[in-house]
């Protein structure tokens, strides 16, 4: 069931995070929740893999929703924390 209120999301988010931690998938997980949303992921040499965000974006996007990649940036709907950890792990 998807949570109905963003206290709720943040809790799914919690539940997710400590299920990678503790399967082994992730060994430093950094998080602070706020209304806003950004899913950063990177490589061991910090270059951009994805990042998922709802900032504001220069020049102006149709819609706050974008994932940036090394090849641009492109309008995609937000994702779950669910969703972004399936990515990661594929």
């Amino acid at each position: 069931m998807p949570a109905t209120n963003f206290p709720e999301y943040a809790r799914e988010i919690e539940g997710v995070l400590d299920a990678v931690v503790t399967a082994g998938e992730a060994i430093l997980v950094s998080i602070q929740i706020d209304q806003m949303y950004a899913y950063h992921y990177q490589d061991a040499n910090k270059d951009l893999i994805f990042r998922y965000d709802n900032a504001v974006h220069r020049p102006p996007l149709p819609q706050a929703e974008h994932k940036h990649t090394p090849a641009g940036v492109e309008v995609s709907p937000a994702p779950t924390l669910a969703q972004v950890v399936d990515e990661i792990l594929r």
